[in-house]
């Protein structure tokens, strides 16, 4: 449905996207995440027709939209886009606002894609209500009804959920999958939120530098990350110095660690290891001295941030009950099932 073959883009001399390419398939939810600056937004742009490329091609339905010369207009592209700023009619009710674009229907039409809509997004008592009268979740859901009314073959969303507090933005996030995967709808995230891109996404593409560093599920950019730039922005932890040891063992500052699948460099190989919090728990003796820096109280878990003679923002997941103060000593121990590593 969206194919985007070696494209280059760039504000005036400055290269923003270069040689990038993926493809999506009709029906999956894509999600493009990575740090401010890395391109993501200018993709999302030149995808919609805001931007021109200067090499390469994007095809949506097989039909190229923008390539070096070419530049079809935005509304000919059958492109649909959900902002963060839900950019509603405040002069227009919710019927009203979802049914703007289709002109070229007959009233009845109108009223059947808008009844459609309406249960889509679950919006069916609020109709005749004004912006002004609706939630910040109950806006973003018109303006994706919105956005779906003319039924375009990609739908681009930019950071739609930015505005809104953190557990609305989990809740809203995954009514609106809901919706997309009810209505086949070819989709295209983009967020700098990791966790909000992997409950959203069928695939993940991680940008960097305008380029794309990997390309996967969720699942994969997680536990198979292609680079260290993207361990560290799918998962927070810290990286240790290790070596090889063998063809399923690897050492490390912090102890050794065995390999479930055979280790991809040659033995002796110095390597870096990737820990998350999930790879470092309390040991209750002979363990790892560490040092808290910081402490985050998340409910039934506190997540530490802790220092040791070899490694600085190592983070763990204590209970609840064992409650220590920045300054304070704990013991520690490795509980690495599925290690994270790269050559140095």
């Amino acid at each position: 449905m969206l194919s985007i073959k070696d494209i280059v883009a760039s504000y005036g001399v400055q290269p923003v996207l270069n040689g990038l390419s993926m493809s999506i398939p009709k029906g999956c939810l894509t999600s493009l995440v990575g740090p401010s600056g890395c391109g993501k937004t200018t993709l999302l742009r030149a995808i919609a027709g805001f931007e021109p490329v200067k090499r390469g091609v994007i095809e949506i339905a097989g039909r190229p939209v923008s390539a070096a010369g070419l530049k079809v207009l935005p509304e000919q592209r059958g492109v649909g886009i959900v902002f963060q700023d839900h950019v509603l009619f405040p002069q227009l009710n919710v019927a009203a606002n979802i049914t703007f674009g289709l002109s070229r229907l007959s009233a009845v039409e109108r009223g059947e894609r808008l009844s459609e809509l309406l249960e889509a997004v679950a919006l069916q008592d609020l109709a005749h209500r004004y912006p002004h009268e609706l939630s910040g979740g109950q806006q973003q859901r018109v303006a994706l009804a919105r956005a779906l009314a003319p039924q375009p073959s990609v739908l681009l969303l930019d950071e739609p959920f930015a505005s809104l507090d953190q557990r609305m933005r989990t809740v809203l996030a995954a009514e609106v999958r809901d919706v997309l995967v009810r209505t086949g709808t070819t989709a295209v995230l983009v967020t700098h939120d990791i966790d909000e891109a992997f409950a959203f996404a069928d695939q993940v593409g991680m940008l960097w530098e305008g380029r794309l560093a990997q390309w996967g599920t969720p699942a994969e950019l997680y536990q198979r990350p292609a680079e260290r730039c993207v361990a560290e922005f799918v998962g927070r932890g810290a990286f240790v110095r290790g070596r090889v040891e063998d063809a399923n063992r690897l050492t490390t500052d912090l102890g050794a660690i065995d390999c479930d699948q055979i280790c991809r460099y040659a033995a002796g190989t110095p390597v870096d290891v990737y820990l998350r919090a999930e790879d470092i728990v309390p040991a209750e003796e002979s363990g790892i001295t560490a040092t808290v820096r910081q402490r985050r109280f998340r409910g039934s878990r506190i997540l530490y941030t802790l220092v040791t003679d070899f490694v600085d923002g190592l983070v763990s997941y204590f209970p609840a009950h064992h409650s220590y103060e920045p300054g304070d000593q704990v013991q520690v121990r490795l509980a690495v099932q599925d290690p994270v590593y790269f050559g140095r």
